[in-house]
């Protein structure tokens, strides 16, 4: 008997050792999943280290509209790692213009002919241009993905009211789609997220491209279009990544010709007074200026030009509504302010009048 409770006693252990050796092979699966984790966060890690180390990095964004409407929308900037050439925008197959950082302030820098000329550009501050205010933070991606092929996919939730905090310019590259007139005087961001789709390559180790899903997010930002669906607010917005190291100009800022008005009132414009011509030089081709007259009372105004090629103007009022005011019309307007955008085809200054009647 005491033989047998002996056997007995030594075949549990020998079972319990068994289920403890399994245990611990269960415990080390763990480990082992826990150090593909942080083989992941690495994998992470070196997509992000492509973007800090490349000299360049070109972003093709496009919006997609539906159910109807415009089929999408594109726009190409190049980002620099450069703290004063921090970006450049395509067009015409070459930068079509440079943000250019001086003295802690940002301007436009355009190439004419031999010269380079600067203008305010006072929309988006300084460093906004910089890669980590338009791409995902790195601490943001969390180590769930999808697997297709060799490309791997981290899906991203940001807060809406983040995603302009913390993206300033892509949430700006967002708006810059809308018409800013539709915008809702008091949005309400509160819980409305943006859903992103984080694209790497597994091969080269490269973000390659960028998702989102916008609808939530522009629809509390702005006013639905006609009927009952949202004619006009994109539903996905996509950028495609490329490292391409393109050549930059060697900007020196002395050498720069400074043009004496840009397009915003935020930036150097003119102030138009009542009875007196009002001048302003076109310095490249496409050069818009703004000149902004401020209206006491109600009034007939004439506007004239003594140029002998007439300039094109659009006049606005403060909110963004179009005014007819054109060269030799007599309008009434109204108390308020108006923005007159001037522009011609042919480098030249433009003379302006503004007069009662």
């Amino acid at each position: 008997m005491n033989l047998m409770k002996r056997l007995l006693c030594a075949s549990l252990f020998l079972s319990f050792l068994i289920v403890l050796i399994g245990c611990e092979s269960s415990i080390n699966d763990v480990v082992e999943e826990i150090g593909e984790d942080t083989v992941d966060n690495e994998f992470i890690h070196a997509a992000y280290m492509a973007l800090e180390t490349s000299k360049s990095v070109k972003l093709d964004y496009q919006m997609s509209y539906a159910p109807y409407g415009d089929p999408d929308k594109r726009s190409t900037i190049y980002i620099f790692n450069d703290p004063l050439i921090q970006a450049g925008f395509w067009g015409n197959e070459k930068l079509d213009s440079i943000i250019y950082v001086h003295e802690d302030n940002i301007y436009r820098v355009v190439e004419y002919e031999n010269d380079y000329i600067y203008e305010d550009y006072p929309y988006i501050g300084k460093d906004h241009w910089k890669l980590d205010k338009i791409i995902l933070n790195e601490k943001v991606i969390e180590n769930e993905f999808t697997t297709i092929g060799n490309i791997r996919t981290y899906p991203v939730t940001i807060a809406a009211t983040k995603l302009i905090q913390d993206y300033p310019t892509l949430a700006s590259m967002i708006k810059g789609f809308q018409n800013t007139k539709n915008e809702k005087t008091n949005s309400i961001l509160t819980n409305v997220n943006v859903n992103f789709s984080l694209n790497i390559d597994v091969n080269t180790k490269r973000i390659i491209s960028i998702e989102a899903n916008l609808l939530d997010y522009l629809v509390a930002l702005f006013e639905k279009g006609s009927g009952n669906s949202y004619y006009d607010i994109p539903t996905m917005m996509q950028i495609k990544l490329s490292y391409d190291d393109i050549a930059i100009p060697s900007l020196v800022w002395a050498d720069m010709i400074a043009d004496d008005a840009c397009a915003s009132i935020n930036g150097r414009h003119h102030d138009v007074k009542v009875g007196e011509v009002t001048n302003t030089y076109i310095h490249y081709n496409y050069d818009t200026d703004l000149l902004v007259l401020t209206v006491d009372e109600r009034n007939f105004f004439r506007m004239t030009s003594t140029n002998t090629l007439l300039p094109n103007v659009f006049v606005t009022t403060s909110s963004g509504d179009k005014v007819e005011f054109e060269i030799s019309d007599t309008v009434r307007l109204e108390p308020g302010t108006y923005y007159i955008y001037v522009s011609r085809w042919q480098v030249g200054e433009v003379s302006l009048l503004i007069e009662l009647i």
